[in-house]
């Protein structure tokens, strides 16, 4: 993905709504392209400050997001199976069941070994929110002609970049790639690119955590991260419950207890196609931070 340009995200300047959602629910609109690796303005993927845990990796080529000891989320159609691996800072992780959102564009997928951290689901997240991007996307290439963004020409890799929520609906957050020097660009300005699909779009928790508020499914144009371009994801919040229920719902979302659930295979577990999403065959990877 492409990263903003400064590191401050939590004094970012609000964004004004000027745009409605163009995705129905877990239905991309034919113009829109898969979302990708993050692509960071200045190519360099954002730090993430002292203390803060940031958790993503990487599912089928895309991207997923732990959100319990033995749970991570991603979008449906990057696609996958059992037993596939799961791969985060290093470590493989082994699929043992994968269960799909009956409408929505969204997958939760089960493995054996645990995680050594997760993300809570965030709430209440609205217009103007500074929030932070994390994928396993192609990161940022040469930059386009007149100095309007970036090509998705950088290698894949672990990559956070920084944005505020432009725009927010019951189903959707959406985020714009601003230029620097604008009144609207952040430090670290970030836009998701192709295999971002299934990472996150995080926002600050009142303990000073990232929360995932959101998974990333499409980008408004696609090869190539321009200024201007819009980012969307679909928001977690109102399918909490389904989460849950999936998760368990004996067993907190915080337990370190594995869920004791038959290894399975759901029939949603084909691609769906969407000439929108963000998971594609791109051979473009992201930056490592």
């Amino acid at each position: 993905m492409l990263p903003r340009s400064s590191l401050n995200v939590r004094s970012v300047a609000r964004k004004r709504f000027g745009v409605c959602a163009l995705f129905g629910l877990g239905v991309l609109g034919a113009s829109a392209a898969p979302a990708a690796a993050i692509v960071v303005e200045g190519m360099t993927s954002m730090p993430l400050p002292f203390g803060v845990e940031g958790h993503i990796g990487s599912w089928n080529g895309s991207s997923g997001v732990p959100i319990g000891p033995h749970w991570l989320i991603t979008a449906k159609h990057t696609g996958g199976f059992v037993p596939m691996y799961f791969i985060m800072n290093g470590h493989w992780h082994t699929a043992v069941e994968i269960r799909d959102h009956p409408s929505l564009d969204l997958r939760m997928v089960r493995v054996a070994e645990a995680f050594p951290g997760w993300h809570r689901i965030a709430t209440g997240v609205a217009n103007g929110d500074p929030c932070v991007l994390g994928g396993w996307g192609v990161t940022a290439g040469a930059p386009l002609a007149g100095g309007n963004g970036y090509t998705w020409g950088g290698p894949h890799g672990e990559t956070w970049g920084a944005n505020v929520v432009y725009s927010s609906s019951t189903a959707m957050l959406g985020i714009r790639f601003d230029a620097p020097g604008t009144g609207d660009a952040v430090p670290y300005e970030a836009m998701f690119a192709v295999n971002d699909s299934g990472g996150g779009l995080f926002t600050w928790g009142a303990d000073g955590q990232l929360e995932v508020a959101a998974i990333a499914v499409s980008v408004s144009g696609y090869g190539q991260a321009s200024y201007g371009q819009f980012g969307y994801a679909i928001r977690l919040e109102p399918v909490r419950d389904w989460i849950l229920s999936v998760a368990d719902p004996s067993v907190p979302m915080l337990s370190s207890v594995i869920a004791p659930r038959e290894s399975s295979l759901g029939a949603g577990w084909m691609l769906v196609a969407s000439a929108a999403m963000l998971a594609g065959a791109s051979t473009l990877r992201r930056r490592r931070r």
